[in-house]
């Protein structure tokens, strides 16, 4: 029986990888409380402390959660950590640029303009066509 719905639960995940991704709302929410409570937010769009957590939300979180979404879709798709780490080499730094162009915006309205309890549900909003981009990304070399 465990095996079975072991089995029914990987045919469910699979084709939902990028989904499972796009709800990272416990990741989020616990991220924005933690950044919120280090640095608190301003009244005031255009700030330092905006720009500060701007900085620290692409350029450090991003970065490391980037890596963590190659690896989990990697896994997910049962690929061999030395596949993943290819995939890293070959796509990352595409990536994580193509991560900027969209991100460094959509965090500057976030932080700068969205109440932080909306915050969440803007990123979502914003990461679903993040993780359409991702999807396209990932299948592109299997498919050539």
């Amino acid at each position: 029986m465990f095996i079975l719905t072991f089995a029914f639960l990987i045919s469910i995940i699979r084709p939902a990888k990028t989904h499972q991704i796009q709800n990272n709302q416990p990741w989020n929410h616990f991220y924005y409380t933690l950044l919120d409570g280090a640095i608190p937010p301003t009244v005031e769009p255009f700030t330092s402390t905006n720009l500060e957590k701007v900085v620290i939300d692409q350029f450090v979180q991003a970065p490391i959660f980037t890596v963590l979404i190659f690896v989990f879709l990697g896994l997910l798709e049962g690929k061999q950590m030395e596949s993943i780490q290819k995939q890293l080499e070959n796509d990352y730094q595409d990536t994580i640029v193509a991560n900027w162009k969209l991100w460094v915006p959509a965090t500057v309205v976030n932080i700068g303009f969205v109440p932080p309890i909306l915050r969440v549900l803007f990123l979502n909003c914003v990461f679903f066509f993040w993780s359409i981009y991702l999807s396209l990304l990932f299948n592109k070399k299997e498919e050539a």
